[in-house]
């Protein structure tokens, strides 16, 4: 997705949704094909024209435009949520709750951001500084548990660029090292000899895959040296040749899945690099540190999880900084700090104790309590009734926190805004 100097308008919802596709390595012709599963005729199939026409227009969207949308949602949702193609696992529920969840909050925030006389390129840069960067944090966490090895740790994720030996190495290549690890074929050049392989007994597959892997290692090392960057379909294709080498500790259809991540998030860094050239010399890897970083910072966990949700995250982030800032954060949860203290008779039942246990428990929470603050001013915006059910009192709470998060990037974007006399965009 390039990004125009001196143009102040975001990219459009179909501009976002045509950017992830790319990520994906989704191609137009990928587009005609699900026209054409979907029972469209040939002649009506969406052109390279009307998808240009779509992603530039402004305002409420066109009947084309929807059309053309509503494809690439297919085209996107087909990589990591097609039965058969992409079937469920951990790694493809990763890419689903990450992908969705950031194209429908960038839907959500871009008509109420306030962008006049602020370079498009600094908008973006906010954005994926405090919204993005947040969010996928986000997401990583509630999969910390789930992925092998370091796969979803922060600080060692398979799927963010690193620096090794004063070089980068990208997601692709990292990948695909560990999946050479899992089949025993160690590095591009070295075929694990058969002693290392079932005390010297191969099956017959066995013995294919690694006849087959012969004609592989050339390419592979081209891949894993980082020189070439092969289309999605090529790193599939090698999965599934070499399924049995690999199902000792994960089914091929969950390589697979992991090799799409990684190539989404290389593709992404190239457009990332090449959309803020000449602001950041290597966004991409400046942006992963940034992302590790926030390892660092505290995450305020309330009891029902609100405060982590995807959709809110970033905007109770931004607010949380704020009051820092004004140094009312620290009273806020400041009861969190008291000892609890017990109140029992002499003989108190099991489950009385239970119940004091349950709620100090509760008390010394701070996500508790920065909770209810949140729902203090809820009630005092009078965006709900102290009365109202607990499903409207939950949109109310969602809602303010999401208004917060939105009034706070706009003093960011504020912050950006070109001053009178001066030329080019401010640095972000």
């Amino acid at each position: 997705m390039k990004v125009p100097t001196h143009d102040t308008r975001l990219p459009n919802e179909t501009g976002a949704l045509w950017f992830a596709c790319q990520c994906f390595g989704i191609r137009e012709e990928h587009l005609k094909r699900v026209w054409l599963e979907n029972g469209v005729k040939h002649e009506d199939c969406a052109s390279r024209e009307q998808l240009a026409r779509a992603r530039a227009e402004v305002g409420p969207a066109s009947d084309t435009r929807k059309r053309v949308e509503l494809v690439l949602w297919d085209a996107l949702l087909g990589r990591f949520r097609r039965a058969g193609i992409a079937p469920a696992s951990i790694p493809n529920n990763f890419t689903d709750e990450a992908t969705t969840t950031l194209l429908i909050l960038y839907q959500r925030l871009r008509p109420r951001l306030d962008v006049r006389d602020v370079p498009v390129s600094a908008a973006l840069w906010v954005l994926t500084e405090n919204v993005f960067l947040p969010t996928l944090y986000s997401v990583i966490l509630r999969f910390q548990g789930l992925g092998l090895g370091t796969e979803f740790h922060v600080d060692r994720c398979w799927y963010l660029p690193r620096c090794s030996d004063e070089k980068v190495v990208m997601p692709v290549p990292h990948v695909l090292d560990c999946w050479l690890r899992a089949t025993g074929l160690r590095t591009p050049y070295g075929v694990a000899s058969s002693a290392e392989n079932g005390g010297g007994y191969l099956t017959r597959v066995e013995e294919d895959e690694r006849d087959g892997w012969e004609k592989e290692k050339k390419k592979v090392g081209r891949w894993l040296s980082g020189s070439h960057l092969p289309k999605i379909e090529e790193l599939h294709a090698l999965v599934r040749k070499f399924p049995t080498s690999v199902s000792w500790l994960d089914d091929a259809d969950s390589w697979k899945a992991r090799f799409t991540i990684a190539y989404a998030m290389q593709r992404a860094c190239e457009k990332l690099d090449t959309a803020f050239v000449g602001i950041r010399g290597e966004a991409s890897v400046d942006l992963a540190q940034s992302l590790r970083s926030l390892a660092r910072e505290p995450v305020y966990c309330d009891e029902g999880k609100f405060l982590i949700g995807p959709h809110v995250f970033f905007a109770a982030r931004l607010l949380r900084q704020r009051l820092e800032r004004q140094g009312a954060f620290e009273k806020i949860i400041s009861p969190a700090r008291k000892p609890a203290s017990s109140g029992f008779g002499p003989n108190p039942s099991d489950a009385e104790i239970d119940a004091w246990r349950k709620e100090a428990g509760r008390r010394m929470n701070p996500g508790n309590w920065f909770v209810d603050y949140l729902w203090k001013e809820v009630h005092k915006t009078g965006q709900r009734r102290l009365n109202s059910n607990i499903l409207e009192g939950f949109v109310g709470l969602n809602e303010f926190t999401f208004n917060c998060g939105v009034d706070e990037l706009n003093s960011l974007l504020a912050k950006k805004r070109k001053r009178p006399g001066r030329r080019g965009p401010d640095r972000p």
